[in-house]
């Protein structure tokens, strides 16, 4: 499992913000780990529930080691496109692949409900039953 530094450091080097063997900055970390919550938070509501999205930066992220690839091509995506930069297409690809595996894993179907005032009425033509 990797932690939420690990994650975000390896995120801005795939999307080639940083060299391989420079680390974030302090804001550049931070900014990374608030993008990283927001995304995590953000497939809750897409129905991939991962848990907690508050995660710090030397929290371990809290799924299967499968998943810690495509949660950082996710993150790359996020970080390239707040730099103004454009995606290796290989990451774009990855990250695609990824959230799809994601969802096929973790996605719930919720339960749903007829609204009432859709529903036929056996009255509402004005015969009984």
């Amino acid at each position: 499992m990797a932690t939420a530094r690990e994650l975000v450091t390896d995120a801005y080097q795939d999307a080639e913000v940083l060299a391989l063997d420079v680390d974030p900055s302090a804001e550049e970390a931070a900014d990374g780990l608030r993008r990283l919550n927001q995304m995590i938070s953000a497939l809750d509501l897409d129905g991939i529930p991962l848990g907690v999205a508050s995660y710090g930066l030397d929290d371990t992220i809290n799924v299967p080691d499968s998943f810690v690839r495509p949660l950082r091509k996710m993150l790359a995506v996020e970080l390239a496109a707040a730099a103004g930069l454009t995606i290796p297409q290989m990451a774009a690809i990855d990250a695609e692949r990824g959230k799809r595996a994601l969802r096929a894993q973790f996605a719930q179907v919720r339960e749903s409900t007829v609204d009432r005032g859709l529903q036929v009425s056996r009255y509402e033509y004005g015969w009984r039953r």
